[in-house]
């Protein structure tokens, strides 16, 4: 089996690459050069201004994972233009190269932490309405259904992964996302943390092996569905993740309580049960578990997480 990650030099692309590669052939490509080199893996670097270079790289029967994306949640609006020309053309450039090609099928990493919107019920299952309050959240959604379409047009097999919060060694501190990984860097750096509000607000984490292993089993998949949540299923509030990266650490962390943000979803928490009865999988790295794994992860020269480069 051949797999193309595109998007394959990010966090979540990294670790993907970094699984796939001790049992599949994998094809890394990015827009960036890779921050970690496996064995096994052949890398391309390929600009937004040469995506028909995909032309030469894919081939029939090839699984793509496709996690090219610009931007985050909180700055996609300032930069609306840039990221929608990016992740929306260029997403539909790349989908047809892919039916040119032929390929087995699409795998599309969309966000199960914003497609949703403000949940009217929780856990959130996939038949949950879809009325994302950003514009990141909104092109999420737009390129699921340019998939979803193309399968119709083209017949090409793809599925879309709704994806809760990620953690895991190779994730950087410190960038606007990613608590976890910006607590426990401050819990080792001894920096202090800002809590904006109480800290009762909740989100859905999963570790980022138990992700991987999500992507594999529906690249994998031959049934019939096509949308899947990927989450731990697990409420955790920030205070939550505090107290793990206490307990973890073994020292208390030097919390300062901020106003809090407007912020229009209190709970967001995904029921991943379709996945388990369809892809037979579920989420089992408890979040101690996966910070410890970071921990361990943590390379003091390097100030930052790395991965076991093969």
């Amino acid at each position: 089996m051949r797999i193309v990650v595109i998007g394959g030099s990010g966090f979540i692309g990294s670790n993907i690459v970094r699984y796939f590669s001790s049992r599949h052939e994998v094809i890394s490509c990015d827009s960036r050069a890779p921050r970690y080199i496996f064995r096994n893996v052949t890398y391309y670097t390929i600009g937004d201004d040469n995506i028909e270079k995909y032309a030469d790289i894919l081939e029939e029967d090839d699984y793509v994972v496709l996690l090219r994306w610009y931007g985050v949640a909180a700055t996609s609006v300032s930069q609306q233009i840039t990221s929608t020309e990016y992740n929306i053309i260029g997403t539909m450039k790349i989908m047809s190269i892919c039916a040119e090609k032929n390929v087995h099928a699409v795998v599309f990493a969309s966000s199960g932490g914003t497609v949703y919107g403000i949940p009217e019920y929780t856990p959130i299952d996939e038949i949950h309405p879809t009325r994302p309050l950003s514009l990141y959240g909104n092109q999420k959604l737009m390129i699921e259904n340019y998939i979803q379409m193309c399968t119709r047009l083209y017949g090409i097999r793809a599925y879309v992964l709704r994806i809760s919060n990620p953690y895991g060694p190779g994730q950087e501190p410190f960038r606007g996302q990613g608590v976890v990984a910006t607590f426990l860097a401050s819990a080792i750096l001894g920096k202090k943390i800002e809590i904006w509000g109480d800290g009762s607000e909740a989100r859905d984490y999963i570790y980022i092996d138990d992700l991987a292993q999500c992507f594999e089993k529906l690249i994998e998949y031959k049934g019939d569905e096509v949308i899947f949540n990927a989450g731990s299923g697990v409420e955790t509030s920030i205070i939550d993740i505090v107290n793990d990266v206490e307990s973890v650490c073994g020292k208390t962390i030097v919390k300062e309580f901020m106003h809090a943000k407007d912020c229009q979803v209190k709970t967001n928490v995904l029921d991943c049960v379709k996945a388990k009865k369809e892809l037979d999988w579920k989420a089992d790295t408890t979040l101690e578990e996966g910070i410890k794994k970071m921990k361990e992860s943590w390379n003091a020269q390097t100030t930052g997480f790395v991965l076991d480069v093969q």
